[in-house]
């Protein structure tokens, strides 16, 4: 620390906006960064999924080693980083002008940080967490707008895209995106997912019990240039000259929710559109074409695979979700993950009680109003037969015509 530094400390000292420790910043652990107090965080999170993990890192990279990294952590004050998280974050934006994250992402980059500065007080590496003073971002709310377009896209998006492709070899894909599945959950399906109806007239059953996710390779080559975001080597992790480890496809077989598996039941005209597919993929299994990945033996059974037999890379399905759109010249941008949204606004509008909703969706009790709030877009219809029972139980001879 050189003597103009030392000095401005000093005054911030007297001023009693720093602790005196930050004058004894070169002994030792007084002086410890940032950068290494996040380091001896994640170590600690050896519980974390691949695809948290590397969610965790990409933020880490991108925004608190780029902002703080290099800084001593006790020379961190609450203003700096009101600033950082209300002004700065929300306006690092992409060339079209989007911020790269929305506030549900920007609240996470502030969880770290926070959860970093935790562990640092409690090794005695600061006296306070400067971050307790400052509010998390605010999660973003839809507009008006937004709300009235999903909701319109609600009552004709599903039903046109399924009419279109009726009977086509991607059918079911798309079909158990409007009954609510999640993606990986959907590319997870295999044989045993779906269990066939005992008898005519039945349903059969969806049984969601694993996800299809993707490990990716670590990068090896050169360091990480967070202003241009990529790496020296300039290509993705699996074909890093130097990667660590390699990209593999695995089954996550707990869920997002606590309970476990979930079965649905598969209802006409889904059990047909399903089991159609079923029959074509058990078609295409016995064909040269079909080469499924070695390892698990579940990567042979996957419903819905590439034209080669292999798992679907997520990606590339959710491009193929986008050439739908276009081919059906929808007019909304939609992410695959709005098919969700879609389902539940329908079922709530169709008067279904939220509980029941919360099963279909896969959703834990504890975030069913939350979820409720940000998939479904009520209408004045659904109360119509409640109130109209209610007015006839309190008014039971007005307005009925004689």
């Amino acid at each position: 620390m050189d003597s103009l530094e030392r000095n401005l400390l000093k005054q911030r000292v007297a001023f009693g906006e720093l602790s005196a420790d930050v004058l004894r910043l070169d002994e030792g652990p007084q002086a410890r960064t940032v950068a290494q107090c996040i380091a001896d965080w994640m170590a600690t999170k050896t519980d974390l999924s691949d695809e948290r993990r590397s969610g965790y890192e990409a933020k880490i990279r991108n925004y608190l080693l780029p902002a703080f990294g290099a800084k001593p952590v006790r020379l961190l004050d609450g203003e700096e980083l009101k600033d950082y998280f209300l002004t700065t974050l929300p306006n690092i934006r992409k060339p079209n002008g989007e911020p790269y994250l929305k506030s549900t992402a920007r609240r996470q980059v502030c969880f770290i940080l926070h959860a970093t500065l935790e562990q640092a007080v409690k090794h005695r590496h600061l006296n306070v967490n400067p971050l307790d003073v400052v509010d998390a971002p605010k999660r973003d709310k839809r507009t008006k707008k937004q709300e009235r377009t999903l909701n319109r896209a609600a009552q004709w998006v599903p039903q046109h895209l399924l009419e279109l492709i009726q009977g086509q070899e991607d059918e079911a894909r798309w079909m158990f995106a409007f009954y609510g599945r999640r993606q990986s959950e959907v590319l997870g399906l295999t044989d045993e997912c779906i269990v066939p109806r005992a008898r005519a007239g039945e349903p059969g059953k969806v049984v969601i019990q694993q996800q299809l996710l993707h490990r990716s390779a670590k990068y090896g080559y050169g360091e990480y240039d967070s202003r241009a975001r990529r790496w020296a080597c300039g290509r993705q992790a699996d074909r890093c000259p130097e990667k660590i480890g390699r990209g593999e496809f695995y089954f996550k077989d707990v869920l997002k929710t606590e309970d476990g598996d979930r079965e649905v039941p598969l209802v006409e005209p889904f059990y047909t559109a399903v089991m159609e597919h079923i029959e074509r993929q058990r078609a295409f299994r016995e064909s040269e074409a079909f080469v499924p990945l070695d390892g698990d033996e579940r990567f042979g059974r996957l419903l819905f695979t590439s034209r080669h037999g292999t798992p679907k890379r997520h990606q590339n399905d959710r491009a193929a979700w986008h050439k739908l759109l276009d081919d059906a010249e929808v007019p909304t941008a939609l992410r695959l993950h709005d098919a969700r949204h879609l389902a539940a606004t329908m079922l709530f509008e169709m008067g279904v009680q939220p509980e029941k909703i919360m099963l279909i969706m896969g959703w834990s009790p504890q975030t069913l109003q939350e979820m409720l709030k940000n998939y479904a877009h009520p209408s004045s219809d659904i109360l119509r037969v409640d109130m109209e029972a209610y007015g006839r139980r309190i008014m039971p001879g007005r307005g009925r015509s004689s």
